[in-house]
């Protein structure tokens, strides 16, 4: 199990961003910490989370959240889970929001990773993103941090900006690079609907990258992380060795997961659901769902005869009633919707998630999702090896007991996961 808290605060909003956030009073972030604290309470009592392995507090700017309200929330989470125990405990934050107030409050709560989103080292790149610092923030940022105790520091960059050159590009990554960050995120600007950027584009204030512009960065980075020590081991994501995201690598490997905060995402025993994405209407549910009977462990098997039996599979047979029962109050209350993943879709998830990762998918692990889709009928698993065998000689796949993109694929990556998606 693998869990997520969604921080929808920040200083300013970025240009390019479609997250929900935005900027919000103090007084907003206290009553939305009190609902993220009740949605903990109400999960903790339907759910064990003792064998929890990762938290990762994302947003947003999590570190814009006062002392006061960081301290209640990371309390909380040390009430209910096992945080001497996660194997990673993962925070966001902006440069010009890290002080040592944050940094004492996250060090105390036992927080080991640091996420910081830096984006680029210079000045008019940072202006066109609509970031609040500069990059003398964000070494004083890491400077704080380390002094902090924080020995994991992973930093997100922004490449293929618009005008950008490969000697810019080069720039920022020496940057960031006298930071000494385990960890980096390397992400292609991509102009997302109502966005201040997308206006921008349409008003013709900039122009996008090629094709050809994205590759060539894109090889440019990999070959320059690749020589300062960092492996590529996701699509975007690098690290140096034993640095790799443990909470990440949960997602694309097809883990557990339940996501708390407004608009946060979960899936658990091949459902997904979603929390209601308006700020105000999260907070109210929250309110009110403590006037009201929680649902607990003992509601659950008193309303379940089959509490406790499992399935030839190992599988809980209570998930099934306990979704069907218990919806409308779980994972969140009143859930904006819930949907039971089909064996098409956990076959096409494993597709678009699995390949995301330089280590690819094992294809006897494929072919069982390919089996549950059509038990009697061979031919899902023919369609799949024709394709496999088709992108491996078009340079997209190669091929021994795994499948895996390869530099090509990887550029061009959407392409390859819907020829292989049903």
């Amino acid at each position: 199990m693998h869990l997520y808290i969604h921080i929808p605060f920040c200083k300013r909003k970025c240009s390019y961003c479609d997250f929900v956030s935005g900027v919000y009073p103090d007084s907003v972030q206290t009553k939305y910490i009190s609902a993220l604290i009740a949605e903990l309470a109400h999960i903790a009592a339907a759910v064990d989370l003792s064998r929890t392995k990762t938290i990762y507090i994302g947003g947003g700017t999590p570190s814009c959240l006062s002392s006061f309200n960081l301290e209640r929330l990371l309390d909380a989470l040390g009430r209910h889970l096992p945080i001497d125990q996660l194997d990673e405990y993962t925070i966001e934050c902006n440069p010009e929001s890290v002080d040592r107030d944050f940094v004492s409050v996250i060090s105390r709560y036992g927080i080991d990773r640091v996420s910081m989103g830096i984006q680029s080292a210079r000045r008019e790149e940072l202006l066109f993103l609509n970031r609040l610092h500069d990059f003398e923030t964000a070494k004083k940022a890491a400077s704080l941090l380390r002094a902090g105790g924080i020995r994991k520091l992973s930093v997100d960059l922004i490449f293929v900006l618009p005008g950008q050159s490969l000697a810019q590009l080069a720039e920022n990554l020496r940057a960031f690079l006298t930071l000494e960050p385990e960890h980096i995120s390397c992400y292609s600007l991509i102009v997302e609907e109502n966005t201040p950027l997308m206006r921008a584009l349409d008003e013709g204030r900039f122009a996008e990258a090629s094709d050809e512009e994205y590759v060539e960065q894109y090889r440019f980075v990999i070959d320059y992380l690749a020589a300062h020590g960092y492996a590529q081991y996701e699509i975007s994501n690098f690290a140096k060795p034993g640095f790799e995201s443990i909470h990440n690598s949960a997602y694309w490997i097809g883990s557990d997961y339940l996501g708390l905060g407004t608009a946060a995402h979960s899936k658990f025993h091949n459902h997904r659901f979603a929390n209601v994405r308006d700020l105000d209407a999260y907070i109210a549910r929250f309110e009110r769902s403590d006037k009201t009977e929680q649902c607990s462990d003992s509601r659950i098997e008193a309303d379940n005869p089959r509490a406790g039996q499992t399935s030839e599979n190992g599988r809980d047979e209570t998930d099934d009633l306990f979704f069907s029962a218990a919806a409308p109050t779980f994972p969140a209350v009143e859930p904006q919707s819930i949907e039971q993943l089909t064996a098409i879709d956990r076959f096409n998830e494993a597709i678009f998630l699995g390949l995301r990762r330089n280590i690819g998918i094992d294809l006897n692990e494929l072919y069982q999702k390919a089996a549950q889709i059509a038990p009697l009928d061979n031919s899902v698993r023919s369609r799949l090896d024709e394709t496999v065998a088709r992108l491996v000689q078009e340079g997209l796949l190669k091929k021994d007991d795994r499948i895996a993109l390869t530099q090509k694929g990887r550029e061009l990556s959407n392409f390859v996961f819907v020829e292989l998606m049903i």
